[in-house]
């Protein structure tokens, strides 16, 4: 068998496993060994329910009963009481219908899960269980005890994920290196091969770690490699040449409403020198909200319509989108610059004036939403593109608004929430940044806390003092719906704690 060789024809694994794991994009043995784990439960470290504190925890207990209901459609929740010597402890999962059976066998098990308080109440929720053998005292034992815990696959058992790769360990020794040995080597890393085998099957947690940062090198590396090829892609390519008429930038400047901070006006010089380079200019700006990124857009957007050019601005919403309308129009309209808004919900007769004046360039600034690059949108010359909130859009829908022009135009992205793909190509080169580090004058902080679970209780009494005083408080959650496979709190879960409480 080589790498490619379909799973299919691996022992038990039958037509309706097979749909299972193609379902979960796994065709080939080499599909399967890349499918990592996605955390690890550690069953060498046990201690008494009276001493679990919140975290990753193992118990070794007894279930005293055991019960699972439906709570929605297509969601069933199996709840147990777990004893020990020293206290009771309740455990839930999430569709893991199968634990009430497994449990009522009366014996000991290892329960290794996140121990957290929810619904008013500690719990362990979601928690991986090991049959307790006499040899797991042992402390020679506790090396073995690292036990992989994969993402579900509908329709497939855990037992049965992690039997396959029992099967798959002897192929791990033909997965090829990716990387070149002087920087294995110099690296001091482990092989891909090897590091595969320690994140399926570690004997201790600091394989586990070996692994990771094996894998993670090589993801960054190949990054860098892509950033950098791109960059020099880049750079063949030709962009308009706006001239930087620092006279003109001046007087701009010192007839403005407000004064431009130090940031804005050192992101202001960098974009106009970047301008004037004949390839097209990649740069981010970074900045929080309030730091005034519109306002240097707007500056930069007045130059190049004196060039003859004109600005696209394309914001993720409508309502982003006219904000930025008005704010640009009250900037630039004093100078002569024409600013329009294109959105959806522009239909008929004044849409189809907007798009006659914007090919014919009566329009020098177009600020809008997905409509600027629908079909039939198109310009006289477009210069500058102008992306807001940039990691709302996909790449595909940012490069169609690039190729409305004949030479490829300078693209500004702005964000206040920088992407991870966004904060990568800053530091390894594809992107150049600029960042308003300051708020103009009158704006008020923007203070940033990080608050530890423990410290639960004093958060919730400051947004009850924020709440008394008239103010609101929102919640974000990065799930919608509780996962099995996500210990991440969901919206539905957190609101009806909050709303107990």
């Amino acid at each position: 068998m080589k790498l490619s060789t379909p799973l299919s024809s691996i022992k038990g694994v039958g037509p309706k496993t097979e749909e299972a794991l193609m379902g979960a994009g796994l065709k080939t043995i080499e599909d399967a060994l890349v499918y990592l784990p996605r955390r690890y439960d550690d069953f060498s470290e046990v201690v008494s329910i009276v001493d679990l504190k919140p975290g990753n925890v193992v118990v070794r207990a007894r279930c005293e009963s055991v019960s699972t209901r439906p709570v929605r459609r297509g969601m069933r929740i199996t709840t147990a009481v777990l004893a020990d010597a020293t206290s009771k402890v309740k455990a839930v999962w999430f569709n893991q219908p199968y634990r009430e059976t497994q449990l009522k066998s009366g014996k000991e098990f290892l329960f290794s899960g996140q121990f957290v308080f929810q619904y008013n109440r500690y719990q362990l929720q979601n928690p991986s269980v090991e049959q307790f053998e006499e040899s797991d005292a042992a402390p020679q034992a506790s090396s073995s005890k690292i036990v992989p815990v994969y993402r579900h696959i509908k329709g497939i058992k855990p037992k049965t994920v992690q039997d396959l790769f029992n099967q798959l360990r002897v192929f791990m020794e033909f997965i090829p290196e990716t990387l070149p040995d002087w920087i294995v080597q110099g690296q001091g890393l482990v092989g891909r091969a090897e590091a595969i085998r320690f994140l399926h099957f570690p004997d201790s947690s600091s394989q586990v770690d070996r692994g990771r940062e094996r894998l993670a090198f090589e993801e960054i590396f190949e990054m860098i490699l892509a950033a950098q090829l791109n960059k020099q892609d880049h750079a063949k390519l030709t962009g308009w040449q706006i001239p930087f008429d620092q006279p003109t930038v001046k007087s701009f400047v010192e007839s403005l409403p407000f004064n431009l901070t130090n940031a804005q006006r050192r992101a202001a010089w960098q974009i106009l020198q970047d301008l004037e380079s004949p390839h097209p200019m990649n740069r981010l700006l970074q900045g929080d909200v309030g730091s005034g990124k519109t306002a240097v857009a707007g500056l930069i957007a007045r130059q190049v319509a004196q060039a003859g050019l004109q600005t696209a601005v394309m914001a993720p919403t409508e309502i982003l989108a006219t904000q930025h309308a008005e704010t640009l129009s009250r900037l630039l309209e004093p100078f002569g610059v024409n600013v329009a808004l294109l959105s959806g919900s522009v239909k008929s007769r004044p849409r189809q004036e907007i798009l006659s004046r914007l090919v014919s360039g009566d329009i020098d600034v177009i600020v809008g939403t997905h409509a600027l690059i629908q079909r039939g949108v198109e310009y006289h010359k477009l210069g500058f593109v102008v992306i807001d909130e940039q990691h709302r859009f996909g790449v595909k829908q940012r490069q169609a608004l690039l190729e409305k022009s004949q030479f490829m135009p300078h693209l500004l992205s702005m964000t206040a929430t920088p992407i991870p793909r966004s904060l990568a190509l800053t530091l390894y080169g594809e992107l150049d940044v600029s960042v308003l580090d300051e708020l103009p004058a009158g704006r008020q902080p923007i203070e940033t806390k990080i608050w530890s679970p423990t410290s639960a209780s004093k958060l919730y009494e400051s947004i009850d003092k924020e709440i008394s005083g008239g103010r609101q408080a929102y919640v974000v959650c990065s799930l919608i719906d509780e996962n099995p496979d996500n210990d991440r709190k969901s919206v539905e879960a957190e609101y009806r704690r909050l709303k107990s409480t």
